[in-house]
């Protein structure tokens, strides 16, 4: 395990913690500090990781991969959450009063539960294999974006206060096959907007402020 202060790793090869990482420090000033965020990791191999905590005031968990995989426990910042990897498989990532950002360049993401108290981006950009998976649901304060260049399977994603967005090139469907999706945007000017480019979308329940938007080969 690690604990401390502040973790800081730019690394050529991969990188693997089997241990939980948690740090805090009341007195740190806000993220990032002197460019350095309270988790900050970094490599151009695979990155494997335990659970990773950063939950004081104003403080962040970045981990990027710049030419591997990334997979992780449960991340929880109390601030901003940034995960950047080929592909993402994490069993939960919370920014608790800040931003999500989930990005993998090449293939897929697969998330257990997610949470945003500001804005979460959700991003498998990569047509063929780029699926964004979320077993459980993503809940967001502002808005929820998803973009996968593949299919999104998701069972719930609720916003209290923001758009529900999801542009995918495939189906957009619950967390399995044939399983529908409930999506729901909070406020009275906020919006639900699917576009499934080359597949069907399903639908279990849909509520929104101002209405709700779908584009795709086959709305069921």
């Amino acid at each position: 395990s690690v604990v401390g202060n502040a973790l800081f790793v730019r690394a050529g090869q991969a990188v693997s913690v089997s241990g939980a990482i948690n740090t805090g420090n009341p007195a740190r000033p806000a993220d990032p500090v002197s460019g350095i965020f309270s988790v900050d990791i970094e490599s151009a191999g695979g990155i494997s990781l335990a659970n990773v905590t950063a939950d004081n005031a104003d403080h962040d968990v970045r981990v990027v991969s710049t030419g591997g995989t990334v997979n992780a426990g449960i991340v929880t910042a109390n601030r901003n959450v940034i995960v950047e990897g080929n592909s993402l498989t994490l069993t939960s990532a919370t920014a608790t009063t800040g931003n999500l950002s989930l990005t993998a360049r090449n293939a897929h993401i697969a998330l257990g539960t997610g949470f945003a108290g500001g804005i979460a981006q959700i991003t498998a950009a990569t047509a063929g294999n780029g699926d964004v998976t979320i077993v459980n649901r993503l809940d967001t304060v502002g808005d929820a974006k998803i973009t996968s260049g593949a299919a999104v399977r998701v069972p719930v994603v609720s916003s209290t206060a923001g758009d529900v967005i999801i542009n995918a090139g495939a189906n957009v469907t619950g967390a399995t096959v044939g399983a529908r999706a409930s999506l729901s945007a909070g406020g009275a000017n906020k919006r639900v907007l699917v576009e499934a480019s080359n597949g069907t979308v399903l639908l279990d329940s849909v509520n929104a402020g101002t209405g709700a938007g779908v584009l795709a080969g086959e709305q069921v």
